[in-house]
């Protein structure tokens, strides 16, 4: 299995999905990943990118603020299960 480099830089010609596709991966400490080379600006919105992080953000954080108004029950954890029992022949057959 291959090792998966998470790619922070969004306007790299590698990053995929957050993940760095380059078949070699360059990286120096002091200076970070050395294979990074930026799209051609045609190809890539940075203020499009940008309005989308945005966005994900709220939405984040409408979910997390609905959980936090909601009263958890316990029973709210499980999910009914409408099967009913099977009886102790029906096992063991």
């Amino acid at each position: 299995m291959a090792t998966k480099i998470i790619c922070r830089a969004i306007d790299c010609i590698f990053n995929e999905d957050e993940r760095c596709t380059s078949a070699e991966i360059i990286y120096d400490p002091a200076e970070g990943c050395l294979t990074y080379e930026a799209m051609e600006e045609d190809l890539f919105d940075l203020d499009e990118a940008e309005e989308e992080l945005e966005e994900d953000e709220l939405l984040l954080e409408d979910l997390e603020d609905e959980n936090e108004d909601r009263d958890w029950d316990d029973d709210d954890l499980w999910l009914e299960d409408d099967e009913e029992e099977l009886d102790e022949d029906t096992v063991n057959s």
